[in-house]
Protein backbone atom coordinates (compact mmCIF):
# COMPACT_ATOMS: atom_id res chain seq x y z
CA UNK A 1 0.00 0.00 0.00
CA UNK A 2 2.65 2.55 0.93
CA UNK A 3 4.60 1.88 -2.80
CA UNK A 4 1.54 2.28 -4.57
CA UNK A 5 0.82 5.41 -2.57
CA UNK A 6 3.93 6.51 -3.17
CA UNK A 7 4.05 5.49 -6.69
CA UNK A 8 1.02 7.83 -7.47
CA UNK A 9 2.81 11.14 -6.71
CA UNK A 10 5.82 9.83 -9.55
CA UNK A 11 3.06 8.49 -11.85
CA UNK A 12 -0.36 10.18 -11.53
CA UNK A 13 -2.09 7.44 -13.52
CA UNK A 14 -0.99 5.06 -10.78
CA UNK A 15 -2.86 7.08 -7.89
CA UNK A 16 -5.45 5.40 -6.19
CA UNK A 17 -5.06 2.21 -7.93
CA UNK A 18 -5.39 -1.00 -5.71
CA UNK A 19 -5.28 -4.50 -6.47
CA UNK A 20 -4.70 -7.90 -4.31
CA UNK A 21 -1.23 -7.73 -3.12
CA UNK A 22 1.17 -10.75 -4.61
CA UNK A 23 4.30 -12.31 -4.08
CA UNK A 24 7.16 -13.49 -6.30
CA UNK A 25 10.54 -14.64 -6.93
CA UNK A 26 13.45 -12.06 -8.64
CA UNK A 27 16.39 -14.22 -10.31
CA UNK A 28 19.78 -13.30 -9.16
CA UNK A 29 23.36 -14.48 -9.55
CA UNK A 30 25.08 -15.60 -6.50
CA UNK A 31 28.28 -14.14 -5.66
CA UNK A 32 30.11 -17.63 -6.11
CA UNK A 33 29.24 -17.46 -10.15
CA UNK A 34 29.24 -13.66 -10.41
CA UNK A 35 31.67 -11.47 -7.68
CA UNK A 36 29.42 -8.51 -6.72
CA UNK A 37 25.72 -10.40 -8.25
CA UNK A 38 26.15 -8.15 -11.01
CA UNK A 39 23.32 -9.62 -14.25
CA UNK A 40 24.35 -11.36 -17.21
CA UNK A 41 23.93 -10.65 -20.60
CA UNK A 42 25.03 -12.23 -23.98
CA UNK A 43 25.39 -15.21 -26.02
CA UNK A 44 24.56 -18.56 -24.01
CA UNK A 45 26.96 -20.67 -24.38
CA UNK A 46 29.32 -18.21 -23.93
CA UNK A 47 31.67 -19.39 -26.64
CA UNK A 48 30.89 -21.09 -29.38
CA UNK A 49 27.95 -20.11 -32.40
CA UNK A 50 24.97 -19.27 -29.93
CA UNK A 51 21.70 -19.16 -30.90
CA UNK A 52 20.18 -17.41 -27.51
CA UNK A 53 21.05 -14.38 -26.06
CA UNK A 54 20.18 -13.52 -22.16
CA UNK A 55 19.68 -10.90 -19.97
CA UNK A 56 19.40 -12.81 -16.50
CA UNK A 57 19.65 -12.52 -12.73
CA UNK A 58 18.95 -8.95 -12.31
CA UNK A 59 17.24 -9.07 -8.69
CA UNK A 60 16.28 -6.00 -7.26
CA UNK A 61 18.00 -3.90 -9.52
CA UNK A 62 16.04 -5.17 -13.39
CA UNK A 63 14.09 -1.58 -13.04
CA UNK A 64 17.43 0.39 -13.39
CA UNK A 65 19.53 -2.08 -15.36
CA UNK A 66 17.24 -3.88 -17.65
CA UNK A 67 17.26 -0.69 -19.98
CA UNK A 68 20.51 -0.70 -20.24
CA UNK A 69 21.21 -3.75 -20.70
CA UNK A 70 18.56 -4.12 -23.23
CA UNK A 71 20.58 -1.02 -25.14
CA UNK A 72 23.55 -2.95 -24.89
CA UNK A 73 22.13 -6.19 -25.99
CA UNK A 74 20.35 -4.83 -29.38
CA UNK A 75 23.50 -3.30 -29.91
CA UNK A 76 25.67 -5.98 -29.94
CA UNK A 77 23.00 -7.94 -32.39
CA UNK A 78 23.13 -5.28 -34.73
CA UNK A 79 26.01 -3.79 -34.78
CA UNK A 80 28.40 -5.97 -33.54
CA UNK A 81 29.01 -3.66 -30.70
CA UNK A 82 30.88 -5.10 -27.55
CA UNK A 83 28.62 -5.70 -24.52
CA UNK A 84 29.78 -4.59 -20.92
CA UNK A 85 32.66 -6.77 -19.65
CA UNK A 86 31.37 -6.87 -16.10
CA UNK A 87 28.23 -8.20 -16.90
CA UNK A 88 29.16 -10.59 -20.10
CA UNK A 89 28.40 -13.96 -20.35
CA UNK A 90 31.35 -14.08 -21.93
CA UNK A 91 33.56 -14.74 -18.73
CA UNK A 92 31.51 -17.83 -17.70
CA UNK A 93 32.28 -21.09 -18.61
CA UNK A 94 29.22 -22.69 -20.47
CA UNK A 95 27.66 -25.98 -19.83
CA UNK A 96 29.16 -28.75 -19.06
Amino acid sequence: DTLMHEAGFLVPALAGVTGRPSAGLRAHVPDAVRHGRLPLVGPWPPAGDARVWVIAGLGGRGLLTAPLLAGDLADALLFGAPLSREASTARLAGPA
